[in-house]
């Protein structure tokens, strides 16, 4: 009897094995969760990239089997330089840092989007309202051509003259047949409290940038988002405006980091659609300097912009290619068909 039961004690161990190692081969003894080590650059530290922010302090990373390292630059230029010469495996910048850098020959590709359309915005003070004979109700009823032609005459603040946002500003201009550079020009202020500080100070009448830089004299009571690009131009409405990039070299022996790193972020994405008050408390702890009711605030207007599971579309694609031929960043059409500088299929 005892013998009988030991045999069939062995015979249900060996069954257990043999399932154990056919069906669940990723959970065999003495193996563990592969651990991928990821430095991803990023051109400022806004709200932009909220959902990195969120997967980082989420643990989403760690949970994908991810060591991660963010890395701060000085600007978009700066990250892509970072990414290209392999400092980095992964960089989120102005998305269309990514059609300039295929124009130029290098093989990138944009692999998710956040937000999926501009926000970028021109903010001012109530000083210049006033030395204009405005106030914000009337500029609430002006129309986008009108605010334009105001700029005239003016100083911008950008966190580069060079960079993305400015280079957005002047296309509006030239669309509204002022010249950029002589009507309207252009300051280096940085980013973040620098850009709000210089607008604040004097230094320059509007600024151009990200959430909440563009927002905050509004809310805290000194000055106006004076256009909001994405909500008020047609052409941004639909327009990829942070991305996650890497090289097509990385990517093709890197699939599965790839993949890890793209379903942690989208998870701080998702968040941000699926549970505004939790992905607004994590942002308001990573943002101490930043009053929890402006960044909330920030946070409820910018929310339907984020496209749920970083997904990018062609005509978004579309949109900024019209953009950059027109400034002159692209001296000739590119191919914007999923597959040449961008794609989806990474994406959980």
């Amino acid at each position: 009897m005892f013998r009988t039961s030991n045999r069939k004690a062995r015979i249900i161990f060996f069954i257990a094995i043999v399932f154990w190692a056919i069906y669940l081969p990723g959970k065999s003894f003495g193996q563990s969760t592969p651990t991928y080590k990821i430095k991803l650059a990023t051109s400022t530290a806004g709200l932009d990239f909220a959902p990195i922010w969120i997967a980082q302090r989420k643990g989403y990373f760690k949970e994908e089997g991810i060591e991660f390292e963010h890395i701060l630059t000085t600007g978009g230029a700066v990250t892509m330089a970072a990414l290209i010469n392999g400092d980095v495996q992964f960089a989120s910048t102005a998305a269309s840092d990514v059609l300039v850098a295929r124009s130029k020959g290098d093989r990138l590709l944009a692999l998710g989007i956040f937000p999926a359309s501009l926000e970028w915005h021109i903010a001012t003070t109530n000083k210049f309202l006033e030395s204009r004979g405005l106030s914000k109700g009337k500029v609430e009823k002006m129309t986008v051509q009108q605010k334009v032609q105001l700029l005239k005459g003016t100083t911008i603040g950008a966190a580069t003259v060079g960079g993305a946002p400015a280079q957005v500003v002047r296309y509006i201009l030239r669309q509204n047949n002022l010249k950029p550079d002589s009507d309207v020009r252009f300051a280096a202020v940085g980013a973040g409290a620098a850009r709000v500080g210089a607008l604040r100070q004097g230094q320059v009448e509007m600024i151009v940038g990200g959430i909440p830089d563009t927002e905050q004299p509004e809310l805290e009571g000194w000055g106006i988002t004076y256009i909001r690009i994405g909500h008020e131009i047609d052409v941004f409405k639909d327009y990829p405006h942070e991305s996650i990039h890497a090289t097509e070299a990385y990517l093709k022996n890197n699939v599965d980091s790839t993949r890890a790193l793209l379903r942690a972020v989208v998870r701080g994405n998702n968040l941000i659609l699926d549970n505004p008050s939790e992905s607004d408390e994590i942002l308001v702890k990573h943002f101490p300097k930043i009053s929890p009711s402006v960044l909330r605030t920030v946070m409820a207007r910018s929310r339907p912009t984020f496209r749920r599971d970083m997904k990018m579309t062609k005509s978004g694609w579309d949109n900024m290619h019209k953009v950059f031929i027109s400034v002159g960043l692209l001296k000739s059409d590119l191919n914007t068909a999923e597959g040449e500088f961008w794609t989806n299929k990474y994406l959980p």
